[in-house]
């Protein structure tokens, strides 16, 4: 199980250089059945990464769930995910073809979905659960709002 702030420091610094052409177009937060938090959003790329304007960018599918609490708690008011453990899950390919999906399924930290849940030995050899530009857009909408 992996922490928000985990996955970010795993992340390679060419991925935050692309996140700011990612923008969060909806969000919704809330509670799952079984009581636990969530947040799901809609987020896109209107920008490719030459800086040119798509026309009509597509839209993917992302969202975080807590999954369990760490015993250590943070006085922080809008920190609560950033120290807690959480899965987490995006539509676009990056996110399904470089292995960041089977990567972060392996520390439990995300469910297969996208992806056929095969190794990337081609793209990410060294096995490292990062996020992709996406996730790192939602949460960075997520540490600029108490949820």
């Amino acid at each position: 199980m992996l922490t928000m702030r985990q996955i970010r420091k795993a992340t390679p610094s060419s991925i935050f250089g692309n996140h700011e052409y990612s923008r969060v177009v909806k969000m919704s937060r809330g509670r799952t059945k079984a009581g636990a938090r969530f947040v799901r959003a809609l987020t896109c790329s209107p920008w490719d990464n030459n800086g040119f304007r798509r026309a009509n960018p597509p839209q993917y599918s992302t969202s975080v769930v807590v999954v369990g609490t760490r015993a250590k708690k943070v006085a922080i008011k809008s920190a609560w995910l950033m120290f807690d453990y959480i899965k987490c899950s995006c539509s676009c390919p990056y996110f399904t073809f470089y292995g960041c999906e089977v990567e972060l399924w392996k520390r439990g930290a995300a469910d297969i979905y996208y992806s056929n849940g095969k190794d990337p030995i081609v793209r990410n050899p060294a096995e490292r659960p990062w996020a992709c530009k996406h996730l790192l857009a939602l949460f960075d909408k997520i540490d600029n709002h108490t949820l």
